[in-house]
């Protein structure tokens, strides 16, 4: 796409998302929480990559920020950088309360801008006071075994989340790739067993030894999940057997609360 973009004089505060997957389960509503979170801060959205019309394509180079939140858009960020001029930054996915702070933060420091601190104190004040509800719930999941099965970027943005703000023992990573991008991008993470491949039985075979009680994954664990006797949490592509209409994101401050929904009620409603 990049060679029918047009040249263009770069605007302050306006940013390209690179990377986004308008397939990916709830990515429309995710997408409408990031431009939200950014908006509070000053930031505008010019164009997604994918996800956007032919005509924003064509002037993406008016940004002056490429917000790289997928490595499938590495190469897109890369060459707009050498034909435009136009720095990228490699950003987590915007899973959790963490996850979003670092995902502004990031961008804050490329754009050379403050964020707004008062805000974020509101966002947090919002997201504690509606989690409060549910604490009895969370002391009850606490250390429940999981497995994560997606791609790398966002796998592992939400295993952070999973284990390091609602306390469940991710298990088994199955990271759905096999670039060594993926490889370098999840190395470090501390999991039980860290599998990445495209090969279905063998990401099965992998949730099935360790006995998670939970899998994130996609409409592809559907089997394995029954064979279990498991919920399945669909978060990532492709996901054929339900629809995400309503706006429920999964990402950002508001895609805390949400998530941590969906992660008590696939527990608490088997059975």
């Amino acid at each position: 796409l990049v060679r029918y973009m047009e040249e263009c004089l770069p605007e302050k505060g306006l940013v390209n998302i690179v990377g986004f997957k308008p397939d990916d389960p709830h990515s429309r509503s995710d997408l409408e929480e990031i431009k939200r979170m950014l908006g509070t801060h000053g930031v505008r959205v010019n164009a997604m990559l994918t996800g956007s019309s032919f005509d924003e394509i064509r002037i993406a180079p008016k940004a002056s920020l490429n917000v790289v939140i997928s490595l499938d858009g590495i190469g897109c960020a890369r060459l707009m950088e050498e034909m435009f001029k136009t720095p990228y930054i490699v950003v987590p996915y915007p899973f959790g309360w963490q996850g979003s702070l670092e995902f502004l933060e990031g961008i804050a420091d490329a754009l050379n801008i403050h964020l707004n601190q008062d805000a974020i104190l509101k966002e947090r004040a919002e997201v504690k006071e509606r989690l409060q509800g549910v604490y009895t719930y969370l002391q009850g999941i606490y250390g429940l075994p999981v497995a994560v099965v997606g791609d790398a970027t966002r796998a592992k943005a939400i295993s952070h989340f999973l284990r390091d703000e609602l306390g469940l023992d991710v298990r088994v990573l199955c990271i759905t790739g096999g670039s060594t991008q993926d490889i370098d991008l999840c190395k470090d993470i501390d999991v039980d067993e860290l599998l990445i491949s495209k090969d279905q039985f063998h990401i099965e075979e992998a949730v099935k030894s360790k006995d998670v009680g939970l899998v994130f994954g996609s409409t592809m664990e559907k089997r394995v999940c029954r064979d279990l006797g498991i919920p399945l949490i669909r978060i990532f592509y492709p996901v054929l057997d339900a629809v995400s209409i309503a706006h429920m994101p999964y990402a950002g401050f508001e895609g805390v609360i949400n998530l941590t929904e969906t992660v008590i009620n696939s527990i608490i409603g088997e059975g």
